[in-house]
């Protein structure tokens, strides 16, 4: 009489049913699965093979640039140059929603900027943030997926003090005009006007020749640069400066002497120390000198920090640059912009567009020196940066 199996022997009996059946249904999935990941793989790089060059995104980017200018047609470089704005109406329906059809007629050859998506369609409604992108999405969806080429649309919005839209982000700029009038209405009390002697500006007599040859010289720019994709950009520009300079009616020193070479050098000479600050490696020493000591660059308070005391190093737009790098924060766009504009005003060298004033101001006998800038920018600088300071917290 054959003994009762025990538990434990049960336990093993299952235990090899179900090995068995895995191994079966492994060989029997191993084909099929195998395939289709074979399928799959191969349809990854034959498409990865036949992507055009100006798709490729690990080529450099003037490689890029030269095979899409080869393969653009007339029609389609002159699309780049074009924007929709008011036109908006001719992309939508009677709900004013996209219309497919109705942009494979005006998109056809693509276009060069979409402007004021939130302007909407009709007058006087503007569109929610949702409506806005959803829009936006929608045109830049059929762009791509409906052109010849797929070149991407660049959508204008007004954000010169923030973004100009219903429930947008705005900066603190009406708080900082406010402390910067206040300031300066306060130290200038009674003193508001001034007169002064106009200087005598001679207009040049209107040539037919030289306006002629300007507009030709211009034509050919324009011609080299849409038809002649592979030759040098900066040299074609060059050459045709060079050939406005060789004139017998008008002397080049006189040309020359217009250009404003002390604000021109000093301009180019501050990215060329930025650039050199780069390539030595001695901003990263710095950065990493100033987390030796336990701050750290990314975080907002000492990216604002930073900004401030750098912008009035090396000015403004060269300072942005040099803290790029370390802007990984979320608010670090606006910290950046605040900051680096806002500590311009502390010093005259702090931004080009002080100097600027400065030395348009002399032209008409006000002289800013030094000293006088300082005596209005320091409340103005630390006004505004505080205001700045306070909206990003707040914000």
């Amino acid at each position: 009489m054959r003994r009762p199996a025990s538990s434990g022997s049960r336990t093993e009996v299952l235990l090899h049913a179900v090995s068995v059946s895995v191994r079966l249904w492994s060989r029997t999935l191993v084909l099929p699965v195998g395939a289709l990941v074979l399928v799959v793989c191969s349809g990854v790089v034959l498409r990865s093979q036949s992507d055009p060059p100006y798709k490729n995104p690990s080529l450099p980017v003037d490689a890029r640039v030269v095979d899409l200018l080869s393969r653009m047609t007339l029609d389609e470089k002159v699309a780049q140059t074009l924007a929709v704005w008011q036109q908006k109406r001719m992309l939508v329906d009677a709900s004013s929603n996209f219309d497919p059809s109705k942009a494979a007629a005006v998109l056809k050859d693509g276009i060069g900027q979409i402007t004021r998506v939130s302007d909407g369609i009709e007058h006087g409604r503007r569109l929610s943030p949702r409506e806005t992108v959803e829009f936006a999405n929608a045109i830049q969806k059929w762009v791509i997926e409906h052109t010849r080429l797929g070149i991407p649309v660049m959508f204008h919005e007004e954000a010169l003090h923030g973004f100009v839209a219903p429930q947008a982000t705005h900066f603190p700029v009406p708080l900082g005009l406010g402390a910067t009038w206040a300031v300066i209405a306060f130290q200038f009390r009674g003193r508001w006007q001034r007169e002064i002697a106009l200087p005598d500006i001679h207009a040049p007599v209107f040539n037919r020749w030289q306006s002629f040859k300007g507009l030709a010289i211009t034509a050919v720019l324009v011609v080299a640069f849409l038809f002649f994709p592979r030759l040098p950009r900066e040299w074609v520009a060059l050459v045709c400066a060079g050939v406005l300079l060789m004139s017998r009616r008008m002397a080049s020193r006189e040309m020359m002497s217009l250009v404003d070479w002390q604000l021109l050098v000093l301009f180019v000479g501050l990215f060329v120390v930025n650039h050199a600050f780069q390539e030595t490696g001695a901003m990263d020493r710095t950065i990493g000198f100033i987390r030796s000591l336990g701050v750290d660059p990314g975080r907002p308070a000492a990216l604002f920090g930073l900004s401030v005391v750098l912008s009035n190093l090396v000015s403004n737009v060269p300072a942005t640059m040099l803290l790029l790098p370390s802007a990984t924060h979320p608010q670090a766009g606006a910290i950046l912009a605040l900051a680096s504009t806002l500590a311009g005003n502390l010093f005259v060298v702090g931004s080009i567009a002080n100097i600027i004033v400065v030395t348009s101001a002399r032209s008409f006998g006000v002289s800013i020196d030094f000293r006088t800038h300082l005596r209005t920018g320091l409340p103005v600088t630390l006004a505004t940066l505080i205001l700045a300071a306070l909206w990003l917290v707040v914000r």
